[in-house]
């Protein structure tokens, strides 16, 4: 779906915001994630924080992934305290801003990995080998709720079954992230 609506719908000049439906946007998140896209040429993709989100969590040993609200409470004091953005060995699917030049350089999402999971990280790493940057927006935050879109069973079976792939293409992935 992502791959038909970038391909048939968005405009094909401008950049590329996708966001799962089970997220919820903070005021000014696509303002925050917009200037760290452009604070250095070579940043492709950039994330928010989030209450759910792997390492993009807010706090990362994920406490409050359930919890939105107290994982929001959370990120307000800590935005105080690091820096605007750091650069991340790969990106999150839930909430993904995509610089146009990369689609023209690697082209979208390999459809291997079916319905999603994986999908994500096989693009940046793809875009990572001929120099683009990931980057998390350390002041943008959106909530996410999580499986919504499959339910828990369905997400844990495509996780498994692409992380193999993931594995496979990129041996280093796990120990990066």
């Amino acid at each position: 779906n992502c791959n038909n609506a970038v391909e048939n719908i968005i405009d094909k000049k401008g950049d590329v915001l996708l966001l799962n439906s089970d997220t919820k946007v903070t005021k000014y998140f696509l303002e925050e994630m917009q200037r760290v896209l452009y604070s250095e040429k070579n940043i492709g993709i950039v994330n928010p924080r989030s209450n759910n989100a792997t390492v993009w969590s807010v706090p990362m040993d994920r406490r409050f992934a359930f919890k939105p609200n107290d994982s929001y409470k959370y990120w307000l004091k800590l935005k105080k305290q690091i820096p605007e953005k750091y650069i991340t060995p790969t990106s999150h699917g839930f909430c993904m801003l995509i610089r146009r030049e990369i689609i023209s350089d690697i082209g979208l999402f390999d459809e291997i990995f079916g319905k999603g999971f994986g999908e994500e990280n096989d693009f940046t790493l793809r875009a990572k080998k001929i120099g683009w940057l990931s980057a998390v927006a350390n002041y943008a935050y959106v909530f996410h709720y999580e499986s919504r879109s499959f339910g828990n069973e369905q997400r844990i079976k495509l996780a498994s079954e692409n992380i193999k792939i993931i594995r496979k293409r990129y041996p280093e992935y796990e120990s990066s992230v």
